[in-house]
């Protein structure tokens, strides 16, 4: 798959899940996949020597929102997404909070 393009200009690959994200972008688990301890991170940069940076889609959702709504704001919130289960990622001082 990604023979058929330059993988020197390929930087890395973006992975957005639905679950448990832990630092590192190591993937571990997702009741939506049905996967209990599964490192997707390593699985990826194996098969195709590329980086690969994996985060829990509701974060990412919630980048998108707030660098949208509350940029250069110091304003706090909490972003709900019920797309695939249930994900809250606070917004406190201007900044998505991923340890809470």
């Amino acid at each position: 798959m990604v023979t058929a393009y330059d993988q020197e200009k390929v930087l890395g690959i973006g992975v957005a899940m639905s679950g448990l994200v832990l630092s590192g972008s190591r993937f571990v688990m997702s009741s939506h996949l049905k996967w209990k301890s599964f490192n997707l991170k390593k699985v990826l940069e194996e098969a195709t020597g590329i980086p690969v940076f994996i985060d829990n889609i509701s974060v990412l959702k919630a980048a998108q929102y707030f660098s949208g709504h509350f940029k250069n704001s110091d304003k706090n919130a909490l972003f709900i997404d019920l797309e695939h289960g249930i994900g809250a990622v606070p917004y406190i001082g201007g900044a998505i909070q991923r340890e809470v």
